[in-house]
């Protein structure tokens, strides 16, 4: 087994898989991903454990040269300044946990949906496992917007009253804008989005081949339509770090710069969808900044400037 496969399936599990399980609809939701996390962190550990048996027994059999760099990528030498630190936050948590009044809690972390002392140190296990076991590849940016554009379509559809996973089905009317899609609190949503919507708008504006270029397009539209109709104003703070961090990346390099007037042009594009979903249900809760942005048009203002600039972008090209 290679090592990297290891490191992959944590990236899927956390990345992907994570964000998306639902055991009770939104009872207990994080005690289901804290589940979901512990059996990640369990499978993972069966699979590193199998691959130092089998390179074990290939060195024995001399099959496998390679094998032999285990103890070299676990080896005190191989310690980065990041580990030490990682380290050492899981050793305070442990001496945390034994100094407390409640110390069976404190490790448990049975009042804080299991996040204890016991997680903390098997967290800090996994980290140095897939920090040795991983390479520089695209997997784990594509589980996150795989899980993140699912759990930004099915919010889309709670805020039309379609609800595919029936986790609405038990939430108090007067609280359904309150929680969406497989999240729960829109807070947490919000959060959530601003992680996972900068990975997509990179991977759209560096993107080369043709498809994935269109796969990533559609992330960015789905992204920004999740921007205006996700009830909490906070993301739009992670939608501002995204545009000046875009910017940034792109002035570099004028291929980049003309994708990201497009990023811009589907801005637009969301705010026309997000105004007919609206008429379909116009009851839609919105924070205070959305409002602001459609009656304002400044979507479309926005569209419209970023539209220009790809002409002139364009046509400078052809000359």
């Amino acid at each position: 087994m290679k090592k990297e496969n290891i490191a992959r399936f944590w990236f899927i599990m956390i990345f992907a898989v994570a964000p998306l399980y639902l055991s009770h609809g939104y009872t207990d939701i994080l005690g289901a991903k804290t589940y979901i996390v512990w059996l990640s962190m369990a499978m993972t550990a069966v699979v590193f454990v199998y691959g130092l048996l089998a390179g074990a027994f290939r060195r024995q059999k001399r099959e496998s040269p390679e094998a032999s760099d285990t103890g070299r990528r676990f080896s005190l030498k191989s310690f980065t300044l990041t580990d030490i630190f990682v380290l050492i936050f899981a050793v305070i948590a442990v001496i945390s946990a034994l100094l407390s009044d409640w110390r069976a809690d404190s490790f448990t972390g049975v009042k804080a949906w299991d996040v204890g002392a016991y997680m903390i140190a098997a967290l800090t296990a996994s980290y140095l496992v897939v920090s040795r076991t991983s390479k520089a590849e695209k997997l784990p940016l594509y589980a996150m917007v795989a899980g993140g554009a699912a759990a930004m379509v099915i919010g889309i559809l709670n805020d039309l009253w379609i609800d595919p996973l029936g986790a609405m089905a038990e939430v108090d009317f007067f609280w359904k804008d309150t929680f969406t899609s497989t999240i729960g609190n829109i807070n947490i949503f919000s959060g959530y989005l601003c992680i996972v919507i900068p990975v997509g708008v990179i991977l759209f504006i560096s993107e080369k081949k043709p498809f994935l270029k269109v796969l990533w397009g559609a992330y960015v539209f789905i992204s920004w339509m999740s921007v205006l109709l996700t009830h909490a104003d906070s993301i739009y703070f992670g939608a501002a770090v995204t545009g000046l961090f875009a910017v940034w990346y792109c002035l570099k390099d004028r291929a980049k710069l003309m994708w990201l007037y497009v990023c811009g042009v589907l801005f637009a594009a969301a705010g026309a969808f997000v105004r007919l979903f609206m008429m379909i249900r116009p009851e839609i809760k919105m924070d205070e900044i959305s409002p602001v942005i459609l009656v304002h048009n400044l979507d479309l203002i926005t569209g419209g400037i970023c539209f220009i600039l790809l002409l002139v972008h364009m046509t400078s090209d052809l000359r």
